[in-house]
């Protein structure tokens, strides 16, 4: 199958199963609003904020397993002892994660105003089971390493799909008949636990080894570890950006504040997770075109793929501007909370814009063994996010608060964007001059 032929149909797979919960998601969103009201939800948004925090915690071991199974000419048996290797860790992280998060959710955010309209019993059960999930989720993209790797995204949109709809359809529906987060976030726990199940038999044929069972090997764990490292401060980077105007503002505003910015970043984030999906297909495929004879068609692939997502964020912020209000009220069916999320929504898509210009120029770098350029470029953007938030809460308190996380983000992506695309040019123009250089070198030897 030709390379663009396999993108097509590993990026369909993803795109198919990420727009069925994107609708899911939009359906869901508003029943859950309306259900819980606005003080509920903000409180509920919080809790999955948590376990979504809680999953980039992972020292970027799915990115660096993922990487190493996709290389070219590489023997079974390493490729069953880089998993092992791999499971070693995780099992670490997922129990070592799971009790922080009841560490943090019984003892330091219990007092946030955001948690106030949760009564004492449900809120211990609530961080008993937002700490399960935790566990479980961690495993889960463990095992997930396994399909994509093998760019399996059949097997691995199985698992999202689980998941998915229970976080959104049926946690909608459960919603309509009780307004207990607990319940709500126990429902999800046992889809989780599920979805894990369905991975284990995959696991189990592709290892031909038992997948429970790790087992530590020194140098493949300082490779595993010195590539993931790396990736782990952009994914850890960007998650903390993403959740922190959340928690900023639950914590100094109140939840009201939370659903106004939440709803349309979560539009947003829907959205450019959308191009994620490519992304995801597009990795293991790219490391694999990293050799000298096939370079310069990931070249081409990849000056294709952003022309296209680049006019595909311009439509985006014509519809916004032109249908964005409409679409709001059609769809919550809650004016004053239109009226609020409106203006962050208009901000939001010229974010949107500029960061969907982003996960290309990441999945390329960390093909090239260069994470570190995403991750240095994904730190700058939160701090200077984190730093703009502070600065314009505290000098325009007059505006309304859940517009300033927007601005905060939309004016460090102008600063830094633009910068990550250059270093990308300047990579791939050095890489090149490097593949020449070898082959000149070659040739003059013989």
């Amino acid at each position: 199958m030709s390379i663009k032929k396999t993108l097509i149909k590993n990026s369909s797979y993803n795109l198919i199963s990420y727009a069925y919960l994107a609708v899911a998601s939009l359906i869901s969103i508003p029943i859950i609003l309306n259900s819980l009201g606005g003080e509920l939800y903000g409180s509920y948004i919080l809790f999955n904020g948590i376990v979504l925090v809680a999953a980039t915690f992972d020292l970027g071991l799915s990115q660096a397993t993922i990487r190493w199974l996709s290389l070219p000419k590489i023997n079974q048996a390493t490729r069953v002892n880089t998993w092992k290797t791999s499971l070693f860790f995780f099992y670490i992280l997922a129990a070592l994660l799971s009790f922080i998060t009841f560490i943090l959710l019984r003892f330091f955010l219990i007092d946030l105003p955001a948690f106030t309209p949760i009564n004492p019993d449900q809120y211990l059960l609530a961080t008993v089971i937002a700490s399960g999930i935790v566990l479980i989720n961690h495993l889960n993209i463990a095992f997930l390493t396994i399909p994509q790797a093998h760019q399996r995204f059949d097997i691995y949109n199985t698992r999202t799909i689980i998941v998915g709809t229970a976080n959104t359809l049926i946690t909608a529906w459960l919603s309509t008949k009780t307004d207990n987060i607990a319940v709500l976030l126990g429902l999800q726990f046992i889809f989780h636990l599920s979805a894990f199940i369905t991975l284990l038999s995959y696991s189990h044929h592709q290892l031909g080894a038992n997948p429970l069972i790790p087992k530590l090997h020194k140098q493949l764990s300082k490779e595993l570890l010195g590539f993931g490292g790396k990736n782990f401060v952009t994914n850890i980077a960007n998650q903390i950006r993403v959740q922190f105007s959340n928690f900023i503002l639950g914590g100094l505003i109140g939840p009201v504040a939370v659903t106004a910015f939440s709803i349309p970043q979560n539009l947003i984030i829907k959205a450019a997770g959308a191009i994620s999906q490519v992304t995801l297909a597009f990795f293991p495929l790219s490391t694999s075109l990293t050799s000298p004879e096939r370079f310069p068609k990931l070249k081409r692939l990849i000056i294709q793929l952003q022309l296209i997502i680049f006019l595909l964020g311009i439509i985006q912020v014509f519809v916004v501007y032109q249908y964005g209000y409409q679409i709001l009220t059609l769809w919550l069916n809650n004016p004053e909370v239109v009226i609020q999320a409106y203006p962050v929504l208009k901000i939001l898509s010229w974010f949107f814009l500029l960061t969907i210009l982003t996960p290309i120029p990441t999945a390329v770098f960390e093909s090239l063994n260069k994470p570190q350029i995403p991750a240095i470029t994904a730190s700058l953007n939160t701090i200077f996010t984190i730093g703009l938030i502070y600065m314009l809460t505290s000098r325009y308190n007059q505006v309304d608060p859940s517009l300033m996380p927007a601005y905060a983000n939309l004016i460090s992506s102008l600063i830094l964007v633009p910068a990550l695309l250059i270093a990308l040019a300047k990579s791939l123009s050095g890489y090149e001059k490097t593949i020449q250089s070898t082959k000149t070198q070659y040739n003059t030897k013989l």
